[in-house]
């Protein structure tokens, strides 16, 4: 189920990370979407949160 998309800068407030951070995940393959003319990134933050879950380094 979609939630609402955020853009970039809601985002980074929601994750607490800094836009770098993010733009670095999305080359890792972080869910986006690329909406309107514009090229502007937005992202669902459930899609997001269930994408960094799956591609977590495990520490122990």
């Amino acid at each position: 189920m979609m939630e609402e998309l955020l853009s970039l800068q809601e985002l980074c407030v929601k994750l607490k990370i800094s836009r770098r951070h993010v733009l670095r995940l999305r080359n890792k393959g972080m869910p986006v979407y690329i909406i309107s003319q514009n090229g502007r990134p937005r992202f669902d933050y459930s899609e997001v949160r269930e994408w960094m879950r799956e591609n977590a380094k495990r520490t122990v």
